[in-house]
C-alpha cells in the first residue's frame, strides 16, 4: 500500500475545503457519527463533495485508520467503491475528501416505498460486486477484509448505483487467499458483527460475509438490524431472523408493500442466500457465491415481466395472412422507413382499418427481446398519449406489432409546417411531456429504466394533431442495461452516467426542434452546424434566439411565452444536476402555452 508521504498529490488545503463547506457550517452536516462528522459542499476543482472531518476525541478514528482509509482508497478503483477525491492532514485537522453520492446511504432508504424490489436486489447486486473487488480482486497482492460492513455504508448515487465506503477499520492480506488476522479487540458494529469474530477474535473474509448478510437481510424486512426501542426478540434483525426463516413464516417480517412485489422464486432464492451468510463461518458462502444468487433473484424477479403474457394477451393476435394482405405482401408502396430493429410499413386491415406495421428484423440481435417487451408494456399502459397496441404476429418466424395508425405522421415530419401554428406546437409539447411522465411514473412502479429512444420522428400525431409516444420497446427492464440506443443529435454526452436525466436532455432536444422549425442533426445544410443543440446554447447565451427562429413562427410569438419555452428547453440541455425533472418541464409548457392563448384572447 502507499504511504501518505507517497499521496501529497492527493492533499487538498484547509482553506479550501472550508471555503467548499461554508466555513464547516452546521447547515452543511449530511451525517454525524463516532468518526466525526460529514459536510456537503461545492468545491471549484472537484464539484460536489462530501467532507468526513475526523474527531480526535476518545471513540473517534485515530491516525491508523485516517492513513488506512487514503492508502486504500488510493489505490483502489472499482465503480462500486466509493471515490476519494483528496484529504487533509493540516492544523490539527484529518480530513477525507469523497465524490458527493447524492442519494447518501442505503440504511436511510430501507423502509423507502417508492424503492422497488428489482431495484433493491441491483443495489445488493452493486454493493456484492464492490466487496468481491476488495477480497479478491483489488490487485495483484493484496485483499482486504472491510471489517464494517453495514447499510450506513453503502452510498447510493443519483441513479441508485451502490458504492462501498468507510474504510478505516480495513484490514489487508494476501490476495485470493482466505486470510485471518487475529484481533485482540474486535471491531465492528453491533447487529452487524460476525459472532464467530467476536467470540474467537478470528477476522476473515467470511466476517464480511456475514455482515453483508444482516445488510441483505435489512433490504427484504425494511428495518435496521438493530432496533433499541424494541425490548424483545424484535431488537436484532438476525434473531427475528432465525426464528422466521425456520418455521417458513418470512412473510410475516416483510412489509406488505414489498412483498406484493415479490415473485416467490425471487424471495425463496433471496432469502436463502442472506441466511446462508449468517450460517458457522466454514459454511458461508464466497462474495462470488452470494453474487451468482443475487443475480439469480434478479432473473427470477424479471422473468414475468420479459415474458407476460404472450399467453395473457393471445386475444392481441393477428393471422400473418391478414397482415401480408393489409400492406399488400409488404410491398415498397406502402413501406415507411427502417427504425432500428424494424421494417414500418402501413396498410388497411378489414377489422381494425388504418394501421401501422412493425415488421422485426430477424437477423437483428436485439429483435425478439424488442418483440416481447413490447407486447408486454404495451398491453399495460393506459394514456392518451401513448401509442396504441392493436395486436401482434409471431408465425412462420416472424415478428410483427401493430398500431393504430395516427393520420398525421410524426412530428419530425412537421417541424417546419408553417401552418402548425405555435400555440398547437406548445400543445403537442405539453402532451408529449405528460406522456414521459406516465412513462416515468410507471418506470418507478415497475422498477423499470426509462424511455431511451426519444426522438420528434417517434412521437405520432393523430388527426386532431395529438402526440403519441411510441418505439417503447427501446427502453430498457433490466436496471443493469447500459446498452444506447439513441440515435446522433439527442444523445447528450454525460449519458451513461445519468441514464434518467438523458430522456430530459432528448425532450429537450426536440422542444428545439419545435421552436426552430429544423431537425436536430443535419447533414445537408452547409449553412447552420450539424447540431442544433450547440447552435440554440450560442444563441441563447448571446441572446439572439430571433436569428433562428422561423419568421412565420417568430410573428406569431408572444415575449413572454418564448421566454418561457425557451428557458425550460436550454435547461433541459444543462449538466444532469441542474436539468429539471419531466414534471417541472410539464408545468414549464402550461405556462407557455396559457401567457400564448392569454395573448390570443386580448
Amino acid at each position: 500500500m502507499s504511504s501518505i508521504e507517497e499521496l501529497k498529490h492527493l492533499q487538498i488545503p484547509l482553506q479550501d475545503i472550508s471555503l467548499a463547506t461554508n466555513g464547516f457550517s452546521d447547515q452543511n452536516i449530511i451525517a454525524k457519527g463516532g468518526f466525526g462528522k460529514v459536510y456537503e459542499g461545492v468545491s471549484e476543482k472537484h464539484g460536489h463533495i462530501a467532507v468526513k472531518r475526523l474527531e480526535h476525541r476518545q471513540g473517534g478514528q485515530g491516525d491508523h485508520e485516517f492513513k488506512t482509509e487514503i492508502a486504500l482508497l488510493s489505490e483502489y478503483e472499482h465503480k462500486n467503491i466509493v471515490s476519494l477525491l483528496g484529504f487533509c492532514d493540516e492544523d490539527g485537522e484529518k480530513i477525507l475528501v469523497y465524490k458527493y453520492e447524492s442519494k447518501g446511504s442505503l440504511d436511510k432508504h430501507l423502509n423507502n416505498k417508492d424503492l422497488t424490489w428489482i431495484q433493491r436486489i441491483q443495489i445488493c447486486l452493486d454493493a456484492a460486486h464492490g466487496l468481491k473487488y476488495l477480497h479478491d480482486d483489488g490487485g495483484p497482492h493484496h485483499g482486504i477484509i472491510h471489517r464494517d460492513v453495514k447499510s450506513s455504508n453503502i452510498l447510493l448515487d443519483e441513479n441508485s448505483n451502490a458504492k462501498i465506503s468507510d474504510f478505516g477499520l480495513s484490514r489487508v492480506g494476501p490476495a485470493n487467499t482466505q486470510s485471518s488476522f487475529l484481533i485482540s479487540n474486535a471491531c465492528g458494529t453491533p447487529g452487524y458483527i460476525d459472532p464467530d469474530y467476536l467470540i474467537t477474535g478470528y477476522l476473515t473474509e467470511k466476517s464480511d460475509v456475514y455482515s453483508f448478510g444482516v445488510v441483505l437481510l435489512e433490504v427484504l424486512c425494511g428495518r435496521h438490524a438493530l432496533v433499541k426501542s424494541y425490548k424483545d426478540e424484535r431488537q436484532f434483525l438476525t434473531v427475528l431472523i432465525q426464528k422466521h426463516y425456520t418455521k417458513g413464516t418470512l412473510d410475516k417480517i416483510i412489509p406488505s408493500y414489498l412483498h406484493e412485489q415479490i415473485n416467490p422464486d425471487s424471495l425463496h432464492t433471496f432469502a436463502n442466500i442472506a441466511y446462508q451468510c449468517l450460517k458457522n463461518r466454514t459454511e458461508r458462502p464466497t462474495m462470488q457465491q452470494v453474487i451468482e444468487q443475487l443475480e439469480k433473484a434478479l432473473h427470477s424477479q424479471l422473468t414475468p415481466i420479459m415474458s407476460h403474457s404472450i399467453n395473457e394477451v393471445k386475444h392481441l393476435q393477428i393471422p400473418l395472412q391478414d397482415i401480408i394482405l393489409a400492406c399488400n405482401k409488404f410491398s415498397y408502396q406502402n413501406y415507411i422507413r427502417r427504425d432500428g430493429s424494424a421494417w414500418v410499413y402501413e396498410g388497411i386491415s378489414e377489422k381494425h382499418g388504418p394501421i401501422y406495421i412493425m415488421r422485426l428484423d430477424p437477423g437483428h440481435g436485439l429483435g425478439y427481446y424488442e418483440f416481447k417487451k413490447e407486447i408486454s408494456l404495451l398491453s399495460e399502459f393506459k394514456c392518451k398519449n401513448v401509442i396504441t397496441l392493436v395486436g401482434f404476429c409471431n408465425e412462420d418466424g416472424e415478428k410483427i406489432l401493430i398500431f393504430k395508425y395516427e393520420r398525421n405522421g410524426s412530428l419530425d415530419q412537421h417541424v417546419n409546417n408553417r401552418f402548425l401554428s405555435w400555440s398547437q406546437r406548445i400543445q403537442i409539447c405539453r402532451d408529449a411531456a405528460s406522456a414521459m411522465l406516465y412513462l416515468q411514473d410507471d418506470a418507478r412502479r415497475q422498477g423499470r429504466i426509462l424511455y431511451h429512444d426519444i426522438k420528434s420522428s417517434h412521437i405520432l400525431l393523430d388527426e386532431a394533431w395529438r402526440p403519441k409516444i411510441t418505439n417503447i420497446g427501446l427502453s430498457g427492464i433490466y436496471p443493469s442495461i447500459k446498452d444506447i440506443f439513441g440515435l446522433t443529435g439527442y444523445s447528450p454526452e454525460d449519458y451513461l452516467s445519468s441514464q434518467q436525466k438523458s430522456d430530459i436532455y432528448s425532450f429537450g432536444v426536440i422542444l428545439l426542434e419545435v421552436l426552430c422549425g429544423r431537425r436536430a442533426h443535419v447533414t445537408s445544410d452547409k449553412d447552420n452546424p450539424q447540431s442544433l443543440a450547440i447552435l440554440y446554447r450560442e444563441h441563447y447565451e448571446k441572446q439572439t434566439l430571433d436569428s433562428i427562429i422561423p419568421s412565420y413562427l417568430r410573428k406569431q410569438i408572444n415575449t413572454d411565452s418564448l421566454v418561457t419555452f425557451s428557458n425550460i428547453a436550454y435547461q433541459c440541455l444543462k449538466n444532469v444536476d441542474e436539468r429539471p425533472t419531466m414534471k417541472q418541464v410539464m408545468e414549464q409548457l402550461q405556462k407557455a402555452l396559457d401567457q400564448q392563448l392569454l395573448s390570443c384572447s386580448n
